[in-house]
């Protein structure tokens, strides 16, 4: 007695129900006993090859991330490329924010080459220190005309490998942002149910803004600004202000009901 289906193009599955002869073969009674499992079985067999198709799909993040409209770079603690999505590809090809130089992932403005490392480091230490340098886990960058973007470091040591993607010490996000971008204060206050000063400083920190720059600009005390940080931190459940930027921008972008 056996059961069978197609699961593809030329390929198919087939379920056998044995005994040993010394049982002997199923007679008429057995076999009108067994018959209606078989479509059940089928059905199930059939559920169970779908989705192992799904879950390889999935697991296979490569296609995943290359789908994604904004640059994605996995990168070595030195910089060094490991992988760019189809969008981080372009992104170096225009050279407009980042460049490759020597196999590394570096700001096109040398001015903020230095920058950018020490927010690398910052983001991958295993000090004391890492707490402290967390705001500088963001960074405007600016091209040759002054368009801004904000670059975002997230680090991945620690974290289990994931399927079909090359082992990675962080992952660069590139989200381009403008002094024009258009940012809705009363959307961030309704969300997050920020008061006016966070909500003004969640705006210029999705800008691209430094803390040192805002105080400039408000001519207010980093010592206030880190208070209306942490506060933000707590509000949006996030821990440092890369995660916060990007949890900024993706509520920007993505349009209330």
């Amino acid at each position: 007695m056996f059961v069978g289906f197609p699961v593809g193009p030329n390929h198919a599955v087939s379920l056998s129900l044995m005994r040993s002869r010394l049982d002997g073969q199923y007679d008429e009674y057995e076999a009108r006993r067994v018959a209606p499992l078989l479509p059940h079985i089928k059905r199930a067999l059939s559920l169970h090859i779908r989705i192992g198709n799904l879950e390889s799909r999935l697991t296979s993040l490569d296609a995943l991330v290359d789908r994604l409209a904004a640059p994605v770079l996995l990168i070595e603690r030195t910089g060094a490329l490991l992988y760019a999505n189809s969008a981080g590809q372009q992104a170096l090809r225009e050279a407009k924010h980042l460049v490759l130089r020597g196999g590394r992932v570096q700001p096109r403005n040398v001015k903020q080459q230095r920058q950018f490392a020490d927010m690398l480091a910052a983001a991958l230490s295993d000090g004391p220190s890492a707490l402290a340098a967390q705001e500088n886990f963001a960074m405007r960058l600016l091209d040759s005309e002054g368009h801004g973007a904000a670059l975002l470091v997230n680090s991945l040591r620690g974290q289990a490998g994931l399927g079909g993607m090359p082992r990675a010490d962080a992952v660069l996000f590139l989200i381009p942002t403008d002094e024009k971008t258009t940012i809705s204060a009363l959307r961030l206050q309704i969300l997050f149910g920020l008061t006016p000063a966070e909500t003004r400083l969640a705006e210029y920190l999705a800008l691209g803004k430094n803390l040192t720059e805002i105080a400039e600009y408000f001519h207010l005390s980093r010592d206030t600004l880190k208070s209306q940080l942490r506060s933000l931190f707590g509000k949006t459940r996030t821990s440092r202000q890369g995660e916060l930027v990007a949890l900024l921008l993706s509520s920007i972008s993505v349009p209330l009901a």
